[in-house]
């Protein structure tokens, strides 16, 4: 009765909803839909119900709908990693005194790989479902730091609004990227003429294939036309390595189960997602033996590296994302905490100025975008293919 419960309560939340909160997810998992593989798509199509259409966008954001669940509340700490001594902007420490727990998002994404790359059936979708939304998350840097929850506590003003930090970062500035974005508008072209060079045909439609009308279409044409073909074209190769990673070293599939996996999914391939109890379920991210010395061991039997990714990424806090002058109480308890007219405005040429000059948010999510498609390649994509195109194939 339980699991049939619980997948009932997942159904209800297959179909998508877009939210700001979720843009940021979308956009990233449509940036990875344009860089598949034909193969890997194909294998997509198989794994997620036919509901989504074989899009990545339409699971982007469902593990956020799914954690306020009872059943899935175990998984809120997987979107997030807690590094010991952190604190944003003065000190920014990753790793090297230790985590606050090993059940995170660096583990969380090494697991869930392993998952989509041997697990079968209805275990297979919710495993792809998981390591698309951990790799966006990974790429959102206020949830690498545990200061003040990831700078929810840190409230703040925006055009003039009250928000708060996590908040602004998770969607305002976005939202705002996508409404004042005056150009791509139109689909791009993609029918042949005379004047058109093939290959940027060819280009249009696989961008415009991956595309379905979103608000944010005009922002993911933008980004991947301007950005990943222009502004960081020279980067691509050095954001898509893994360096630890070595495929001779990859389990055979017969030795990897859900089992083995500490049943984050059910053992029957047509089962809803179960949930076996806290202790049972929050397995499946138990931390491995690390490699003394290291901060996080990132594996090389799969094709992620959470801790190399994210490690810059968190660099941001420090760099970028913290105001040197938020350091008041924001806590809704705290007896000190600074009332809403004294709250800093951070859409100023100083704060917002300069994320929007050094395209930090677009770049986020084409780091994000190409690193998923890469994994999903290497996972999904056929030998053939792989061999011919590689596991990051850019478009003509």
């Amino acid at each position: 009765m339980r699991s049939i419960l619980v997948g009932a309560a997942v159904a209800s939340l297959a179909t998508p909803v877009l939210s700001w909160g979720a843009a940021g997810h979308e956009i990233t998992a449509t940036i990875a839909q344009i860089h598949l593989l034909p193969s890997a798509r194909e294998e997509i199509c198989k794994i997620l119900p036919n509901n989504f259409n074989c899009r990545l966008s339409g699971i982007a954001a469902w593990a956020d709908k799914i954690r306020g669940l009872p059943q899935f509340r175990w998984t809120s700490g997987l979107h997030y990693v807690n590094p010991v001594e952190d604190w944003p902007p003065e000190k920014c420490v990753f790793g090297e005194s230790g985590w606050k727990t090993d059940q995170n998002i660096l583990q969380g994404i090494v697991n869930v790989t392993r998952g989509v790359d041997s697990l079968e059936g209805s275990q297979r979708d919710y495993a792809l479902r998981f390591l698309v939304h951990f790799i966006g998350d990974i790429h959102m840097p206020l949830h690498l730091t545990g200061r003040d929850k990831g700078g929810n506590e840190d409230r703040v003003r925006y055009d003039g609004r009250i928000t708060n930090l996590h908040s602004l970062w998770d969607g305002r500035l976005i939202a705002q990227r996508i409404r004042t974005l005056p150009n791509y508008t139109i689909p791009l072209p993609t029918h042949q003429t005379p004047s058109a060079p093939p290959e940027a045909i060819a280009r249009n439609r696989q961008i415009e294939s991956a595309l379905h009308g979103a608000i944010y279409d005009p922002y993911v044409r933008w980004i991947v036309l301007e950005g990943i073909y222009g502004w960081w074209s020279d980067d691509i190769e050095e954001w898509t390595l893994c360096p630890q990673f070595n495929p001779a070293s990859k389990l055979p599939v017969s030795t990897v189960s859900s089992a083995s996996l500490g049943g984050l999914v059910g053992p029957e391939e047509d089962r809803p997602f179960v949930i076996r109890g806290s202790r049972a379920s929050q397995t499946v991210f138990a931390p491995k033996a690390q490699t003394k010395g290291l901060p996080f061991e990132d594996p090389t039997d799969v094709p992620v590296c959470p801790y190399h990714w994210a490690a810059p990424i968190h660099k941001l806090n420090c760099d970028f994302i913290w105001p040197a002058n938020l350091t008041s109480p924001h806590d809704p308890n705290s007896p000190g905490r600074t009332p809403a007219k004294d709250l800093i405005e951070l859409d100023t040429p100083e704060y917002a100025g300069r994320i929007r000059k050094h395209k930090v948010i677009e770049k986020l999510m084409a780091l994000g975008g190409l690193r998923l498609a890469g994994v999903l390649n290497e996972l999904l994509g056929s030998e053939e293919e792989l061999k011919k195109y590689g596991a990051h194939p850019l478009l003509a």
